[in-house]
Parts: C-alpha cells; sequence; structure tokens
C-alpha cells in the first residue's frame, strides 16, 4: 500500500527529524477487522533517489 499525504508527511518529518522532500519506506500491518494499518515507524528506511 503507497500513501501519498504531502501533509501528513511533512508532520511526520518534522517531529521524527526525517529529512524533508525526501521518500521512506515504512513496514505496515494491516489490521482487518480494526480496519486500519499500523505502520512502525522506527523501521523507516529512506528510498534512494536514483536521478529520476
Amino acid at each position: 500500500m503507497e500513501v501519498y499525504s504531502k501533509g501528513f508527511i511533512h508532520g511526520l518529518s518534522q517531529r521524527l527529524g526525517w529529512e524533508r522532500g525526501r521518500s521512506y519506506r515504512v513496514p505496515g500491518k494491516v489490521l482487518p477487522q480494526q480496519n486500519i494499518v499500523l505502520y512502525d515507524l522506527t523501521q523507516a528506511q529512506e528510498i534512494p533517489n536514483d536521478g529520476v
């Protein structure tokens, strides 16, 4: 699942000290009975920009 929300990511970047303007991959777990996804922000990895 991919989430695109500039405001959401900007807020996370500020709170967690992530580089602004970068993309991150964050593992998550779908909890279908609760209709939510739980993300582990401590496991975020920057997605390299290959110059594309």
